[in-house]
């Protein structure tokens, strides 16, 4: 179970990495996205996706896959 959800919550994590570095609001290798948590990561995406930073494209993207 344990492992299970650990992938999980990694899947998750990496399809925000992807969604905000594709933006172009995020650079990988200059913000670290990788060091932020899942809660973080959902937290910025909410706030672009709230703010009409994020492409219309990427925010049905993500709002499908949940």
């Amino acid at each position: 179970m344990g492992d299970l959800l650990r992938h999980a919550v990694q899947s998750q994590r990496q399809r925000l990495i992807h969604l905000l570095t594709e933006s172009g609001v995020y650079y990988k290798s200059k913000k670290h996205l990788d060091d932020w948590t899942l809660s973080d990561l959902e937290k910025e995406y909410r706030y672009l996706k709230d703010n009409g930073l994020l492409s219309n494209r990427n925010a049905r993207n993500r709002d499908s896959e949940t």
